[in-house]
C-alpha cells in the first residue's frame, strides 16, 4: 500500500469533497487523509476523523450515513 498515494493528485481536486475516516484504520493513515484535505483546492470540503473509527467507520454507521446524506443534500441543491 506504500506506493498508493495521492501525491501529485490531491492538489487537483476542485470538486466538493467529503472525507470520512477512522483513525484506527490499519490500511490508510489519518495523516494521509488529512493531507488530501489540506492539499485539495476545493472550496467546498469537509473532513470527519473518528478517534475510535475502524477502516469503514462501521462502528458509527448510523452517524456516518446521516452525515453523508446531509452532505449530498446540501451539495446537490
Amino acid at each position: 500500500m506504500d506506493g498508493m498515494t495521492m501525491e501529485g493528485y490531491a492538489n487537483l481536486i476542485k470538486c466538493p469533497l467529503f472525507l470520512n475516516h477512522g483513525k484506527l484504520d490499519p490500511l490508510f493513515s489519518a495523516s494521509g487523509i488529512q493531507r488530501i484535505y489540506e492539499e485539495s483546492i476545493s472550496v467546498n470540503k469537509t473532513i470527519r476523523l473518528w478517534d475510535d473509527g475502524n477502516h469503514c467507520v462501521t462502528n458509527h454507521a448510523t452517524e456516518v450515513i446521516t452525515m453523508i446524506t446531509d452532505w449530498f443534500t446540501e451539495v446537490l441543491r
